[in-house]
């Protein structure tokens, strides 16, 4: 079972995080993310904060690409 949540279930939180990791890993249980434009304005790639969050360990057991 996930413990993905969708973004909009989320309380909305102002600023009351400790430190930047904090925020993430709250982001972290949601669907959010960044896209990425190109200049074109045509949707590039989209990163979610959990994909984001997994790459510590990934580069930890040897995976860097």
């Amino acid at each position: 079972m996930s413990n993905k949540i969708f973004t909009h279930s989320l309380p909305m939180r102002y600023a009351d995080f400790p430190t930047l990791v904090d925020a993430l890993d709250y982001a972290a249980l949601s669907s959010a993310g960044m896209n990425f434009y190109d200049r074109r304005c045509q949707l590039e790639d989209q990163l979610e904060y959990q994909t984001l969050k997994r790459v510590p360990k990934l580069v930890r057991s040897g995976c860097y690409r």
